[in-house]
């Protein structure tokens, strides 16, 4: 039988350690909404009829939250080493970039670059507005989460690090 017991790291090593563990949990709830997205087989627009959209948008929403969090700043712990961007590839490291500013600037904060409106007198019809559609194309669902599972990998691994320096 394996002897089993606490491990007490010092506290750059614990917020780092603790900071992995989040990251790697947001990236599978990420994975796993795209997944889902996939699975349902959704494409619906703000038009379409039915309630798809407002699901769908709501799981799109969900899968961009939770992956950039994993690589954003939070009080009490770092942000995750930039050695884990550079692993990216050139592909990979422009979809991360357009995954984190449309992230930023439009599915958690209303800027105002996705909210374009031009105010218009008729009696026949409102002001004119641009429908925000909350989607991610297939291919980049898919690239997002090989991208995730490289960096839950590296999370991994520089947990064992961590862990290895108190056994």
């Amino acid at each position: 039988m394996s002897e089993s017991y606490p491990l007490t790291f010092n506290d750059e090593d614990l917020r780092l350690y603790e900071k992995l563990d989040a990251a790697a949990r947001d990236l599978h709830d990420s994975m796993a909404y795209g997944a889902f997205i996939m699975k349902k087989g959704w494409k619906a627009k703000p038009w379409s009829r039915g309630s798809i959209y407002l699901q769908q948008s709501a799981f799109v929403t969900s899968m961009i939250v939770s992956y950039v969090r994993a690589f954003s700043t939070s009080f009490g712990w770092p942000k995750l080493p930039p050695a884990y961007v550079d692993a990216f590839d050139e592909t990979e490291k422009a979809l991360h970039e357009r995954i984190v500013t449309q992230r930023n600037q439009l599915y958690a904060h209303t800027d105002s670059v996705s909210y374009p409106v031009k105010p218009w007198a008729s009696e026949i019809h409102s002001d004119i507005i641009q429908f925000r559609v909350l989607e991610l194309p297939y291919d980049d669902i898919l690239k997002l989460a090989e991208m995730c599972r490289k960096i839950v990998h590296l999370c991994k691994v520089d947990q064992k690090a961590i862990k290895d320096r108190y056994l």
